[in-house]
Formats: structure tokens, sequence, C-alpha cells
């Protein structure tokens, strides 16, 4: 029995239809070595799509300077030489980091201490020298983890890249980790899912009580249902805001007191026609000037319209969402006007999500973990407290963070209860 906190199911994937087309609103890609997610999609009949990449080139525009390159994996951008050694130095270096971490024990590194203990930002100001450097680092922290370097601990940057292969495939769309999408959302994976399962549509869950023999789980309806085992299928931060009986133990309590989720906000816009890619562009843009710090073309397939999406990520989200709803478009469109020309200022519509406004899930794409917290609490991220298991894309050992780490976890986790039921009662599952 899955209990289903909103009226839908899919938590962090969410389909939206924008100029009569298909959208993700959440959760969009499967890539490079995401097996069980293409396996999945296979078996539900579900097919996929190539991310527009084909040809042109994305924009970078860095320290108010623009350049184009081409978007495949080990392209050069065109930076003046010293920008482009002091990048290439900085790359290889945190290259070497990221391949001596294990991200199944990120804290048994024989450096795990230091490497925890400092911030991504403190490692970009120590290691890159030029400007166009450091705000490439600063702008990979937003991308990929919707936070800023500051809120990063430097070991958490570290296990990430690891566990989603190494930067260049979590960065990219050739042969990397946004190769691909559903046709007809992602989102139509959970909702082929949810046909052959109970599930409980709207049974928000308000606590869990375990004894020796079951978990009795309880819905703010206040609906109360048994069995032997709960997986908890929400982010480390919104489990500890359940009511436990007996009280969660001090460490796991702690823990999900440090592990925050990120802050990001989509923004796409719909145009009659992908115009970007007749002046030579592809979509995809990098900038350190906000709100939007990253975007890519997600037209459907067949192009019978042009979609552009654009992040707004990290601190620049934290300040864009405080504004009205008329200042925050004209601020993303006025970016979209900056990078891809006056055609993206006036689109046929438009549509944001903020995912950190969300009750059930307060924030995207994730968690992440802030100096010392892996070194602390690590050990005890995936443990069960007696009969309740968690699961979910945080507690991927691979590809952390995406979809793909979602399935993988919640196969290990249905595993583990198998293995430990003593009864045929079936598992209770909460979901956002």
């Amino acid at each position: 029995m899955v209990l289903e906190a909103r009226d839908r199911v899919g938590g962090r994937t969410e389909g939206g239809v924008l100029a009569g087309h298909p959208v993700e609103l959440g959760g969009t890609w499967l890539g490079e070595g995401h097996t069980e997610m293409y396996r999945l999609v296979a078996e539900l009949g579900l097919e996929t799509f190539p991310t527009w990449n084909d040809a042109g080139t994305l924009l970078l525009d860095l320290g108010g300077r623009r350049s184009r390159m081409r978007p495949h994996k080990g392209a050069t951008p065109r930076l003046n030489p010293i920008a482009l050694a002091d990048l290439a130095q900085g790359l290889a270096r945190f290259g070497r980091l990221a391949r001596s971490v294990d991200p199944a024990a990120p804290w048994a590194h024989p450096r795990a201490a230091l490497l925890d203990g400092q911030t991504f930002e403190s490692w970009i100001r120590r290691t890159l020298r030029t400007p166009t450097g450091r705000a490439y680092f600063r702008v990979l922290a937003e991308a990929v983890h919707a936070a800023d370097a500051t809120d990063l601990s430097l070991l958490h940057t570290l296990f990430y890249t690891a566990s989603n292969g190494d930067l260049e495939t979590l960065i990219s769309v050739d042969r990397g980790a946004q190769k691909d999408r559903v046709v007809g959302g992602s989102v139509r994976v959970a909702e082929r899912l949810a046909e052959d399962l109970d599930v409980r549509l709207g049974a928000a869950v308000s606590g869990l009580v375990q004894d020796d023999h079951g978990v009795t789980v309880t819905t703010r309806a206040g609906a109360h249902l048994r069995a032997a085992h709960a997986v908890v299928a929400l982010p480390p931060t919104l489990a500890g805001r359940l009511h436990h009986s007996p009280a969660l133990p001090a460490w796991r309590d702690q823990l999900t007191q440090r592990v925050p989720a990120g802050t990001v906000v989509k923004c796409l816009a719909a145009y009659p026609t992908p115009f970007w890619r007749n002046r030579g562009l592809n979509g995809q843009a990098v900038s350190d000037t906000g709100p939007v710090t990253v975007t890519f073309d997600v037209s459907p397939p067949g192009a019978e319209v042009g979609v552009l999406l654009g992040f707004v990520e990290g601190g620049e989200a934290r300040r864009w969402q405080r504004l009205t709803a008329e200042r925050r478009r004209a601020a993303v469109l006025d970016r979209f006007r900056h990078l891809f020309g006056p055609q993206a200022a006036d689109p046929v519509s438009y549509v944001e999500k903020d995912w950190s406004a969300e009750e059930f899930t307060r924030g995207c794409y994730g968690a992440h973990f802030g100096p010392g917290t892996w070194t602390a609490y690590g050990p005890v991220l995936r443990e069960p407290v007696g009969r309740i298991h968690w699961a979910g894309a945080e507690y991927a050992v691979e590809w952390s963070g995406y979809m793909e780490g979602a399935v993988r976890s919640g196969r290990t986790t249905a595993e583990a209860v198998l293995a430990r039921s003593a009864s045929r009662a079936p598992a209770a599952v909460t979901a956002p």
C-alpha cells in the first residue's frame, strides 16, 4: 500500500501542458548509465527521445564575456588562454579528488575530515585564480545542487560527482545525464506504475508508531494503517518532521536537521518555433548573471513548438521568489532575450514551478550536505530505525539525485524489507 500525500502520483516528477504540449515541471532526464530507468521505461511500454543537442552551439556567458562551444563531451570552451588554463587545472584537480571518494562511504576517505571541514566555495577560492574559472565552478554548484557553493561541503560535491560517474557525465547532454526524456513526460513512469498498485491519494502521513510486531501509520485525516514494515520515501528533512513514537534516535533526528533541500524554480516559455536553432544555437546556456543561470531546449519531438527551460537556483532563487509574479516573469524573459535574442521576450505561453514552495517537497533537486555532515552522520544515513526504512534519490549510492538513483534506492530498500519481514503483512509506503 502506498500512502501518497498529494492528489497525484509522481512526487518530484510532475507533468504540465504548455502551448498544448506536455512538459516536465519536475524531474526530467534519463542519461548515460541510467540502466534501471531505461529498463523500467521499456517494461512499462513507454518510450524516450533525445534532448535536443544535434546542431548549434552552447552559450557561455561568464564574467561579462560571451563565448560559444560545441555541446559534446570533451569540448573546450572558447576562453582567453589564461582563463582556459585556469579552468583546465581546476577541473583536473576536482576530477582527481572525486575519483578518490567512494560514494558508498565518503566518510571513509583518508582525508574525509579535511574535505568535509570546508565548503566548496573555500576550495574554489583556493584553487581557481581567474574570475572566469571561479564563476564557472560557482555556476556548477547552482546547476548541480540548486545551492550556492558556500552551502556545500567539499566532500559532498565530491561524493555527488563520484555517484554520478564524473563531472562531465553529470553536466552533459551528449553521453551525459541529460541525454534523453520520456515521451509524454517523466511523470508517465509513476502513473504507469501506480496502475498496478494500491495507491491512496491525498493520504498525507502525520506519524508512525512502531512496536516489536509492526508499524502503525497515521494519516492527517485520522486513518490508522498497520504493516510489518514501513518505507518512508520522503527527503530526509521532511521525514524528520513526521511524529515518531518512540522518538527517532538522536543521531537520526540530528541528521535530518542538517540536510536541507536545494532551492530551484523551473521556468518554461513556449514559442511558435525553436527560433534559436536557426541562429546556430542549441538552446543551452550557462551564465553567471541571474536570475537564470542554466537553460535547455526542451521542445517536444518534431519541434511543433519551441520551448526554452530556464533554471533559477540557489541564492538567485531565494531572492527571485520574493518578487511579484509579474517581476519574476519579466526577469526570466529578460535573461532569455539577452541570451537568445529579442524573440525570446515574447512567448506564447509561460509557466514557472517553484519546488521550494511545494508543501510536500519544500525544495529540489535533493538534499545537500553542509560541512561536517557526511563525517558525523553519513554512516547512519541509510540505516533503518527499527521497522522503518528509508528510500529515495537522497539515499542512493549510484546516481544520487536522479530518478535513476531513486529507482535503485527503492529496489535496494525493498530487498532489505523482504529479507527482514517475518510475516506476510504488506509494507506501507509514505510518499511525498
